[in-house]
């Protein structure tokens, strides 16, 4: 995974580099008929081989309850009763489930829990622990399955291939982990998300065709300035640069976009040497004024109806969450509980519950340093994680 970097120094040298590495992933249904619905798993880090990982699965019960579920890891098949192989380098063995659930045990790429089920209920089990994979998805796929039993000891002791008696419902999702920019899940369900920088020749123009096609380059800004060949952030100057995005999937819900940042306790930029101190702060829903010293983010307006090409695509759109807009410059930081620094990140992107097809947004990123702003380098780390509900 690739990471948003934001450094520089004001009132002597100050450079934003702005490097957003589109992170995805990609829950998929399998093609045979499952009882559990609304499935789709989030992930608090979709990096190769990355620790400590928080997977949480989302699914809608059937019309009975049960008390235990086995969750199943695998890289070979999402059917279920399958021999279920261990992806590469993924670990399961120390994870932890969150209340109400209690795990029975775990193994590598196997985890048993207790707990409520009840019936057409909409289900949250949220895992932590994990490791992920560390062979990418286009080459090898992470598939996870999900059995529920009447009772803990209906669970105890089945294997992916001997499932064992009162099973109440099951289902299977698909997730595509790797460093690249743009990644398409090459299974029945898809979902393909791509960030680029402009042109060569334009910096304000995409260069993603339909499809994530065409050159594509690093989605990396240079924000302020450029005062005699030093580029740096001026009071009362908000500096601007875009990056570009597109979004197409067929997942029955859609998917969302969040946005998320390394800048914990502050949500805007942080300054070397004073991890605690937010001296540019994010802009929340106020803006950047002259005198500010903030740190936001604008969307373009809702893609509705139009290709990357501006040829007529009907299918589906691609708009800011309400806490976002195109006309003035948010980022919206709480707490450790919501926000950008939240652990899954901010809901930023969405398509309305609804599969999209070659939905661009442009992004535009401001800064402004106020009078005072104490010298320095600033930076914090930004991704832009995309998933879908099918």
């Amino acid at each position: 995974m690739k990471q948003t970097k934001f450094s520089g120094r004001h009132l002597g040298f100050l450079v934003t580099a702005f490097a957003v590495v589109g992170l995805l992933a990609v829950p998929l249904t399998t093609a045979f008929a499952a009882t559990a619905t609304n499935r789709s798993v989030e992930l608090s880090s979709s990096s190769l081989g990355a620790t400590n990982v928080r997977y949480k699965l989302s699914f809608t019960t059937g019309t009975a309850a049960a008390g235990a579920a086995v969750i199943y890891f695998c890289n070979n098949s999402p059917l279920k009763g399958a021999a279920c192989t261990a992806p590469t380098g993924f670990t399961a063995a120390n994870a932890t489930v969150s209340t109400p659930f209690s795990k029975v045990g775990s193994t590598a790429n196997r985890i048993e829990v207790s707990g409520t089920f009840g019936a057409s209920e909409d289900i949250e089990l949220e895992l932590a622990g994990i490791t992920n994979p560390t062979v990418a998805s286009v080459t090898e796929p992470l598939y996870v399955r999900v059995v529920t039993y009447a009772s803990p000891g209906d669970a105890t002791g089945t294997t992916a291939t001997a499932l064992g008696t009162n099973q109440v419902d099951d289902g299977s999702m698909a997730i595509a982990i790797t460093p690249t920019i743009g990644v398409s899940g090459d299974v029945l369900e898809t979902l393909t998300f791509c960030v680029s920088g402009g042109t060569a020749a334009d910096k304000e123009v995409s260069p993603i065709g339909d499809g994530c096609t065409g050159t594509l380059t690093a989605p990396t800004l240079k924000l302020g300035t450029d005062a005699g060949g030093i580029v740096s952030l001026q009071p009362g100057v908000v500096s601007e640069g875009k990056i570009f995005t597109q979004i197409s999937t067929n997942a029955a819900k859609g998917a969302i976009v969040r946005l998320k940042s390394s800048a914990v306790g502050c949500g805007g930029l942080l300054r070397a040497g004073a991890a605690s101190a937010c001296d540019i702060a994010p802009a929340q829903q106020t803006g950047i004024v002259a005198g500010d010293a903030k740190f936001g983010v604008k969307t373009a307006a809702s893609t509705d109806g139009a290709g990357a090409l501006g040829l007529y695509q009907p299918y589906g759109t691609l708009a800011a969450n309400a806490y976002y807009s195109n006309d003035t410059f948010s980022m919206r930081y709480v707490d450790a509980n919501d926000g950008v620094t939240s652990p899954f990140g901010d809901r930023f992107l969405e398509t309305a519950e609804a599969p999209a097809n070659n939905k661009n947004m442009a992004l535009t990123f401001g800064v402004a340093a106020s009078n005072n702003t104490p010298a320095g380098n600033y930076s914090a780390d930004l991704s832009l994680i995309a998933v879908g509900t099918f």
